[in-house]
């Protein structure tokens, strides 16, 4: 009866052995998913303000590049550390040049983050990038921190972004426009009128 009792034996596991091969693997448990960015999803906030501390040309400590395909550049550059050089809405086109505004956000909740949008209107002729694609005004929603002092701007990467003539700066807060800087791009290679 021995051998018997450990065939049945040998025939259970091997039973067993292959049940356990033809089931399905357990599911492993889903990558954890990545928490959504609250500040995707910031609502105006009324009663905002903005005061303008400096207009014209600065320096700054380049900090990265952001993709932005729907941008002429394909990228947003972010900035550090901006300081302006010179007060002025004459603006050289020269590369590597960095122009724009510098400001605080006023609201009723010091700290509180917002949303907010830049707005880059173009010369009449528009920029006109490398594969051809043109704009007459471009935009970013971004965020801004009341009570911290801010920087948004434009800097010379390209030729083909040099262009002559009127731009402006605006910055929104949902319907609200906050502030509005003109400047004049100017050049020697520029025709005049």
């Amino acid at each position: 009866m021995q051998p018997l009792r450990c065939l049945i034996a040998a025939l259970a596991l091997a039973f067993i052995g292959a049940a356990q091969a033809a089931a399905p693997a357990p599911k492993a448990a889903p990558p954890p998913q990545a928490a959504p960015n609250p500040l995707l999803n910031l609502k105006p906030v009324p009663g905002l303000g903005l005061r303008l501390l400096h207009h014209g040309i600065f320096v700054a400590r380049d900090a990265g590049m952001t993709d932005a395909p729907d941008m002429l550049a394909g990228a947003v550059g972010r900035l550090d550390s901006a300081q302006v050089v010179e007060e002025t809405t004459t603006i050289p086109a020269q590369r590597g040049l960095k122009f724009g505004i510098q400001f605080v956000i006023t609201g009723p909740v010091q700290g509180q983050i917002v949303p907010i949008t830049f707005v880059t209107q173009y010369p009449k002729p528009g920029l006109t990038n490398a594969d051809g694609k043109k704009a007459f005004r471009e935009q970013i929603e971004s965020f801004a921190q009341v009570g911290r002092p801010d920087y948004y701007g434009f800097t010379f990467e390209e030729p083909w972004e040099m262009v002559c003539g009127h731009w402006q700066f605006e910055v929104w807060s949902g319907d609200q426009q906050l502030a509005v800087q003109d400047y004049q791009v100017v050049s020697p290679n520029c025709p005049t009128s």
